[in-house]
C-alpha cells in the first residue's frame, strides 16, 4: 500500500501558491513598471497526511480490504489543480473579471494584475464523475459569484433503503478559496527572479491547505450467529448497499453541503469474509463473518463537515440516516436490512468507520432462513415487478 492510500482521514495538500500579502510596511518610492503586471509563482506541491478524526481507523476497520482489487481505502494523490483567480470589484461587490488555469501537481505560474483584489479558488481538476456548475456564465463581466456548485448526476439503480433521489457516488474532490488578495505593487514584497534574457520576474509565495470536499465512510456489517443448526451459513453473500441522508453536492466557495437529503447506492462488492477475527462494539473478541463496503460521498446535508469537526460544531440532522444491505441468504432470496445509523454518521462529519452488529438468527425470521424453493424457481425481491422488501431496523 503506498503512502497516499495508507490514511483514510482528511488529507491537508499544502500548497505553496503565487499570491501576494497585504503588509503593513510603509510604501517605497519605487514602485514596478511591468505594464502593471506581476508574475505570480506556485512552488511545487507539498503533500502532507493528517488524522482528523481522532482516532485510528486502522483499528476500527476489521474488513480484510484488498487493495489490489477494489482500489485504495483512502484518498489518493490528485494529478492536477484547476486555479481560478477572481479579480473584485469593491464598488459592486461581484467578481468582475475571472482567471483560470491547470497546473500539474508540481506546480505553475499564473499572471496578476497589481493593485487589484482577487479570491482565488483551487480544486484537483482529474474527476470523471462530478458535474460542475457551467463556467462559461462566469466570464461574462459582471456576473454574480455567489456560489459555485458541484454535484453528481442522478441514477435509477436499485437502492436497499427508504425511497429518496439516487445520485451516483462523487470522486475525491479536494479545494479551498482564499479570499481578499491584494496584489502589491511594491518590489520589496516579492522575491526578484531574474531570467537569462535579463527582464525580471516578481514573486511571493503564500501558503494554503486544500481540504477534502468529499469524504470516505466504510461501512462493516458484522454477522453473528450466522450458521443454521446443521453448520450452513446463511448469508451467503450481498448485493450492494445503500446509504441515504447524505448530501447531494457542495458549494465550492463556502464548503457547505446542499441542504436536501440524498441516496448512494455502492454496487462494487467485495466478498464476505467468513470465520474472521473481530472486535464487536462491546470490545469482546471473537470469530464472526463480516461484510464492508467504501462509500466516498459528499458528507451529511446542509453542513461544513471540516468546520463541524475542526469547531466542534455540533451537526444537525437534515434526515435520518440509514444503511441498506441487500443479503443472499443461502435459499436463495434477497434480504433487505436496514439500519439506523445517524448517531455514528453525526459523530464522524468528515467520513471514518461506521460499525453495524447483526445477530442474524435473531433478526431474520425463521419463516425466511428456513423456506424452501419450489418448483425450480427462487425468486428474490429484485426480481418482482411489485415487489415487497422485507426489512429489518437494527
Amino acid at each position: 500500500m503506498n503512502r497516499f492510500t495508507r490514511h483514510i482521514a482528511p488529507m491537508l495538500f499544502v500548497v505553496l501558491l503565487l499570491t501576494s500579502l497585504i503588509t503593513g510596511c510603509q510604501r517605497k518610492p519605487l514602485y514596478l513598471v511591468q505594464h502593471g503586471n506581476v508574475s505570480i509563482a506556485t512552488a511545487e506541491f507539498d503533500l502532507r497526511l493528517e488524522m482528523l478524526w481522532g482516532m485510528d481507523w486502522q483499528t476500527q476497520w476489521q474488513y480484510p480490504w484488498d487493495e489490489a482489487k477494489y482500489g485504495p481505502i483512502g484518498y489518493t494523490e490528485p494529478t492536477g489543480v484547476h486555479v481560478i483567480a477572481y479579480q473584485l470589484d469593491d464598488a459592486m461587490e461581484r467578481f468582475r473579471w475571472h482567471y483560470d488555469r491547470h497546473v500539474s501537481n508540481k506546480g505553475g505560474r499564473v499572471q496578476l494584475t497589481t493593485k487589484e483584489y482577487y479570491d482565488m479558488l483551487l480544486y484537483n481538476d482529474d474527476t470523471e464523475w462530478i458535474h460542475f456548475t457551467d463556467r462559461e456564465e462566469h466570464r461574462q463581466n459582471n456576473s454574480d459569484f455567489a456560489t459555485f456548485n458541484v454535484t453528481t448526476r442522478t441514477n435509477s439503480r436499485a437502492k436497499y433503503t427508504r425511497s429518496q433521489v439516487g445520485y451516483n457516488e462523487p470522486d475525491q474532490l479536494f479545494g479551498t478559496l482564499i479570499d481578499d488578495i491584494y496584489i502589491s505593487d511594491d518590489p520589496e514584497d516579492y522575491i526578484i527572479e531574474r531570467n537569462e534574457d535579463g527582464s525580471v520576474t516578481y514573486v511571493c509565495k503564500m501558503e494554503a491547505s486544500l481540504q477534502p470536499y468529499t469524504y470516505i465512510y466504510l461501512y462493516q456489517v458484522i454477522l453473528k450467529n450466522n450458521r443454521t443448526d446443521k453448520g450452513d451459513t446463511i448469508v451467503t453473500s450481498y448485493s450492494g448497499i445503500t446509504a441515504n441522508g447524505l448530501a447531494a453536492g457542495v458549494d465550492l466557495f463556502t464548503g457547505q453541503t446542499h441542504d436536501t437529503p440524498v441516496s448512494l447506492t455502492q454496487d462494487l462488492v467485495a466478498p464476505m469474509a467468513l470465520e474472521h477475527a473481530v472486535t464487536l462494539p462491546d470490545g469482546t473478541d471473537t470469530v464472526a463473518d463480516i461484510i464492508g463496503a467504501r462509500v466516498q460521498t459528499w458528507g451529511l446535508p446542509g453542513i461544513v463537515p471540516m468546520r463541524a469537526l475542526t469547531r466542534g460544531e455540533e451537526v444537525m440532522v437534515k434526515d435520518s440516516t440509514y444503511l441498506g444491505i441487500g443479503l443472499r441468504l443461502h435459499n436463495g432470496i434477497t434480504y433487505v436490512m436496514q439500519s439506523n445509523v445517524t448517531e455514528q454518521m453525526q459523530q464522524h462529519p468528515t467520513g471514518g468507520v461506521i460499525t453495524i452488529l447483526l445477530d442474524v438468527t435473531k433478526e431474520i425470521p425463521d419463516s425466511i432462513i428456513n423456506h424452501k424453493p419450489t418448483g425450480g424457481f427462487s425468486p428474490t425481491v429484485s426480481q418482482w415487478e411489485n415487489d415487497e422488501n422485507v426489512e429489518i431496523e437494527i
